[in-house]
């Protein structure tokens, strides 16, 4: 079991470095990746994240052109994520070389990547810069934003309940009644949303997401006639963001587009499998 910094120097060696060359080179890589505190520490000691930044500069010792990652994030604490994703970003950037990375922790790919390609069933369906992907998508006729909205007043209203009083508010069946009430008035204003974007033209989806936020896809730029349509119907919009840039709507789209509709589930149960590890390998670590 050998320290980081042997790690590397052995491999120089066997790489054509002579044994001055390797641990020369071993000291400024162990300084870039940020493990010169750890290099002499037995490699058996590190946690994943340290592996991870090891094995980049262990890489490095080769001095490549081109440098081929698979899910390097994976088991990574946040702290660590952003540590290591910029590292790459440098690589890229400072050394003017290559990273093909292949993850499917998509909004890491989009933080980092200038290019990215999608594989479905073994064969890559697109290619290409992520911008370019989205307004291809556009070009295509598919238009995707995500809105927030609440009837106007509603805030005011709400603030008036707030006035009860404390016997009022103290009391187990009201405060029960209250909370049954609200939901009731969220899902209606939900249902009453969707069905007046639903009678814009173009319009082809109409979704609720978790958090509340209405997610819309249509045919063609609906957003001005989106916010007109809300005035008229007395609601307030708080937010409007046009999702064809993520790519995570740029995948799942491109997927569909090549008939991968059936499979599409197997890959989000595969992903929550990944994280599910990723957070145990976590665990692993801080301990």
């Amino acid at each position: 079991d050998m320290s980081g910094r042997e790690n590397l120097i052995f491999s120089g060696m066997m790489n054509g470095l002579t044994r001055k060359e390797a641990e020369e080179r071993a000291v400024g890589l162990l300084e870039r990746v940020g493990m010169t505190y750890a290099a002499d520490r037995k490699t058996g000691t590190y946690s994943r994240g340290m592996r991870q930044r090891l094995g980049i500069a262990d890489v490095l010792m080769k001095d490549p052109e081109i440098i081929i990652m698979d899910e390097p994030t994976l088991g990574i604490d946040p702290s660590g994520m952003r540590e290591l994703t910029a590292l790459i970003r440098e690589l890229s950037v400072k050394d003017g070389r290559t990273i093909l990375i292949s993850s499917h922790e998509l909004y890491q790919i989009q933080e980092i990547s200038d290019r990215v390609g999608i594989f479905v069933k073994g064969r890559m369906i697109a290619c290409g810069r992520i911008d370019e992907l989205g307004q291809q998508l556009q070009n295509e006729g598919l238009f995707m934003v995500d809105f927030r909205a609440e009837k106007a007043g509603k805030r005011a209203a709400g603030d008036m309940g707030s006035g009860q009083t404390a016997a009022d508010a103290g009391n187990d069946s009201f405060g029960r009644s209250r909370a049954g009430e609200d939901r009731r008035n969220q899902q209606s204003d939900a249902d009453d949303l969707k069905n007046m974007v639903r009678s814009i033209t173009g319009v082809r989806l109409v979704g609720v997401k978790e958090d509340g936020t209405l997610h819309v896809e249509s045919n063609r730029d609906i957003r001005a006639e989106l916010f007109q349509k809300l005035m008229e119907s007395g609601y307030l919009l708080s937010e409007l963001h046009e999702r064809g840039g993520d790519l995570d709507e740029i995948y799942r789209k491109y997927f569909e587009k090549a008939g991968g509709d059936e499979n599409y589930d197997n890959r989000t149960e595969d992903k929550k499998s990944r994280r599910s590890l990723r957070d145990k390998l976590i665990h692993r670590d801080k301990e």
